[in-house]
């Protein structure tokens, strides 16, 4: 708690002295190396921000990221599937920012889930399609629980533009590097499961809203 209070205040501050932007967005797609037990998965990465000034922006950032084990995690069964979601609020002060390139440090706090299936056993849902009148049937996999953690991660971003599309946005390399901390209880999963380091590498388009 005393290392988020410390994250939000420094962003107060330099909110506080920063100028009027110019209602820039920009969005990223790419790919996230996210802790998940023991291991740095893949995971999928799309987000957006906006800048409220020049240097300070907010966000919202959606993960994900799945993986087949044979391990029960202290269920009947000897082949999981686990899901990961998270969902993400970054807030970033840019200390560099020039025609070619930007650096800024973040945090992003938000939520993460955790849900494990049983793929020995599974569920079938149908599925009625109005237009063409066929209905499909779907079989998945018996949801065995969830768990849910808040998530804080201090991070560096740093991203380089490769080309100007037009007068009003461009395109950059993206790269960010952060440690991910959780925080709370699960039935089937502790904190440090998803406490580690997370590096992200994508593309972002940046342009003015006006």
């Amino acid at each position: 708690m005393k290392t988020f209070i410390f994250f939000v205040s420094l962003f107060v501050s330099a909110f506080a002295f920063s100028q009027n932007g110019k209602n820039d967005l920009g969005v990223f797609a790419g790919v996230t190396l996210q802790p998940v037990f023991n291991q740095q998965l893949v995971s999928a990465s799309l987000s957006g921000r906006y800048y409220v000034t020049d240097a300070f922006s907010v966000g919202g950032q959606l993960l994900y990221t799945n993986k087949k084990t044979t391990f029960g995690y202290g269920y009947n069964t000897d082949r999981t599937w686990l899901h990961v979601f998270t969902f993400n609020v970054p807030l970033q002060y840019d200390v560099v920012a020039n025609k070619k390139m930007n650096i800024g440090i973040g945090f992003s706090n938000g939520i993460l889930l955790t849900t494990l299936r049983n793929r020995n056993e599974v569920k079938e849902y149908e599925y009625y399609d109005s237009d063409t009148g066929i209905t499909t049937v779907m079989q998945v996999p018996v949801r065995l629980n969830r768990d849910a953690y808040y998530v804080l991660t201090p991070n560096l971003d740093f991203s380089y533009k490769l080309l100007r599309m037009d007068e009003d946005s461009s395109m950059y390399l993206t790269g960010n590097a952060g440690y991910q901390m959780a925080f709370g209880g699960g039935d089937f999963t502790k904190m440090r499961d998803f406490t580690n380091y997370v590096v992200s590498l994508g593309i972002t388009f940046k342009g003015t809203l006006d």
